[in-house]
């Protein structure tokens, strides 16, 4: 029988093996980290407002993400919203949320969306403006994020919150943050610089603009539209 014989790599072999374990391990650091534990029966869910991609909003992205990069001293290697890495308990695309993250059970997914859609029945669609960057840190501290603040139709969009947060409550989960800060979450890395951002002076792109006409709400693998009040009555 033929001995076996294990031959050294060559360095340049041994590099390259290196160099690859680094990309993967400077991958694996940017995949979503639960909010919470999988447990079989209880459905991750989530309220907000969509917002479409469109030339003007990838303007936006871009401008934020290179001023928040900027920001800091540390590499932050943001990974954008849209980038399959970015998501795991939630979904893809950007959106404006209008709740945090919770759970339901099967059973309460239904009753869940008719109080929801109740609690909505008055509330008018509205356009809000998105311009500008601003980073914000998760109280864990365990997440960064380059946004997009919303600049105007700010009270209009808290009112929706409000009318969220009553449903929210009366299903005994927690309402969205007592002072709500509306934007848009475009990019984020699991790199928290403990350094103080700086304050940078940019000329941000042209407002953009989103009509917002529809809750989303998605429950796990389902997913349900509420449409607001039009205008004109």
């Amino acid at each position: 029988m033929n001995a076996l014989v294990e031959y050294s790599s060559s360095s340049e072999e041994e590099e390259e093996l290196v160099t690859k374990k680094r990309k993967i391990e400077r991958e694996e650091e940017h995949i979503w980290i639960r909010n919470f534990a999988h447990v079989d029966g209880n459905w991750p869910s989530y309220v907000y407002f969509k917002v479409e991609m469109t030339n003007a909003m990838e303007t936006m992205i871009k401008f934020s993400m290179e001023q928040t990069e900027k920001s800091f001293t540390t590499i932050l290697n943001l990974v954008r919203m849209d980038d399959p890495r970015a998501t795991k308990d939630e979904f893809d695309g950007f959106h404006l949320s209008l709740s945090r993250t919770f759970v339901l059970k099967y059973d309460q997914i239904q009753f869940f969306v008719k109080e929801l859609t109740a609690k909505l029945k008055y509330r008018k669609r509205l356009r809000i403006g998105l311009r500008g960057h601003q980073v914000l840190i998760n109280d864990e501290r365990t997440r960064l994020f380059s946004t997009i603040p919303v600049i105007s139709g700010v009270q209009e969009m808290c009112h929706v919150i409000e009318c969220v947060d009553r449903c929210m409550v009366q299903f005994g989960l927690s309402p969205y943050y007592a002072n709500p800060i509306p934007h848009v979450s475009v990019a984020s890395t699991v790199i928290a610089p403990e350094e103080k951002a700086i304050e940078l002076e940019a000329r941000a792109p042209p407002t953009v603009f989103v009509d917002c006409n529809e809750v989303s709400v998605t429950i796990g693998n389902k997913y349900y539209s509420i449409p607001l009040l039009s205008h004109i009555n």
